[in-house]
């Protein structure tokens, strides 16, 4: 009878023990992402970043292929034309003075 009374006492004693053990790791695995606690808490573990995902599937973000689009069009009367031409060579410092007028890489629209 005593054997019986010790492993009853000793079964009680690890159920208690297990009950107490789930409880700290459930606190222990809390942060700032899945808690109330302050980011300042969450000492020096590295948190997961979670990539975003993609809303649709198959589908790539911004503007689908056969999409025309839209954009503001280009209007008939030019009002002011200024040209941005180097005096210097960006990379050995020459003058560009002699040379003669470059072609045009971009042209830009200023909407107002």
């Amino acid at each position: 009878m005593k054997l019986v009374d010790e492993n009853k006492h000793l079964r009680g004693l690890l159920l208690a023990s297990e009950a107490r053990i789930a409880e700290l790791e459930h606190r222990l695995n809390k942060d700032s992402g899945n808690s109330s606690k302050p980011p300042s808490s969450d000492g020096f573990k590295k948190r997961k970043i979670e990539l975003a995902k993609p809303r649709f599937k198959g589908r790539r973000s911004g503007g689908q292929r056969g999409h025309k689009g839209h954009h503001l069009k280009r209007s008939e009367q030019v009002t002011h034309i200024i040209d941005h031409r180097p005096d210097s060579c960006a990379h050995c410092g020459g003058s560009l003075a002699a040379v003669s007028k470059a072609r045009v890489k971009s042209v830009r629209h200023v909407h107002d």
